[in-house]
């Protein structure tokens, strides 16, 4: 009887420790998503669009696209199969080298829909680390940001 019990409790243990191996490595971040194609110095520019008020920026000073670039990267994500908050922000990246790359995130933050050739697959963002503070820190009254 002991024998069974020890067995039971081991074989509970390994298909919890599976379960939980197997829903971590769904964690990725926009780094890999996004960026992994792309070199430093291949993201020649951005635009930005906010939806609420049909704002556009572009932006193709290096400086920022790389301090964008940064922000973004740190952002940790977790796919989802769908959300229900409304898009607010549309991020375009633009690269020599790259196909279609592309973000639209919610108003409050949470989810992500990543863009690329293939299609899009949505995210919530799991880090709370002010990683987007840089989109509401940009000036949306000037439209563009050259070099």
């Amino acid at each position: 009887m002991r024998n069974k019990t020890i067995w039971l409790l081991a074989v509970l243990i390994v298909i919890v420790g599976i379960f939980y191996f197997v829903d971590k490595g769904k964690n990725t971040t926009v780094q890999k998503e996004v960026f992994a194609g792309i070199g430093e110095m291949d993201a020649v520019g951005m635009s930005l669009e906010r939806y609420s008020d049909e704002t556009r920026i572009s932006i193709k000073d290096k400086e920022t696209v790389a301090k964008m670039v940064e922000g973004l990267s740190g952002v940790k994500l977790k796919k989802v199969s769908d959300f229900s908050s409304e898009s607010e922000y549309a991020i375009r990246i633009y690269s020599d080298h790259a196909g279609n790359l592309g973000l639209e995130m919610t108003k409050d933050k949470k989810y992500v829909a990543i863009f690329k050739d293939s299609g899009h697959i949505k995210y919530k963002i799991v880090n709370d680390d002010h990683h987007l503070d840089m989109i509401d820190s940009l000036d949306w009254e000037q439209k563009d940001f050259e070099n």
